[in-house]
């Protein structure tokens, strides 16, 4: 083989290392990209599934005023809020929860009005994978023409949202 063969041959194996060298670094960006892309679209599921967890302590909260005449309970006259938490599990994993404050300090004429904050966690509560926080606020209306303000939940009361925020982001 001449010189000039043999130089010929070493440049093409230059050439092809440094086709390979490319390709490999582009698939290598394409591999990272789309690990983030997985990783965006699992933050978004997770919250999505959260918000979800808050809405149904939202939920829970409505049902439980207009069941129970005696909820939220008041230990104390100087008592103006009552928290509680409820957990989703299958078997033995847990999969959310959500933690739920009822203020009731505007529940006093004219506004008879419960703010209600809900914090909805998906994954174990000591170390949840996503969280959405909730801000409700009910408003209780009565069929009846004055409201007995000593008695919790009185009845032919029933309960509307007035308002409701979400205080989380993605």
């Amino acid at each position: 083989m001449s010189r000039l063969a043999l130089k010929r041959r070493g440049v093409m194996i230059i050439v092809a290392m440094l086709v390979l060298s490319l390709l490999i670094i582009l698939g290598m960006g394409m591999m990272s990209s789309q690990q983030a892309r997985y990783r965006a679209a699992t933050r978004a599921t997770d919250s999505a599934q959260a918000l979800c967890l808050a809405e149904a302590g939202l939920e829970d909260v409505r049902c439980k005023l207009e069941k129970d005449r005696q909820f939220p309970p008041r230990a104390a006259d100087d008592q103006s809020s009552f928290s509680y938490s409820e957990t989703l599990a299958d078997g033995t994993v847990e999969l959310g929860s959500y933690y739920v404050e009822i203020d009731w300090s505007y529940d006093v004429a004219p506004y008879h009005i419960l703010k209600i904050t809900v914090i909805g966690c998906v994954g174990p509560r000591e170390s949840p994978r996503a969280q959405r926080t909730l801000l409700g606020e009910l408003r209780h209306i009565s069929n009846a023409t004055t409201i007995d303000t000593a008695v919790a939940n009185p009845p032919g009361v029933t309960w509307n949202w007035v308002s409701m925020q979400d205080l989380s982001s993605l």
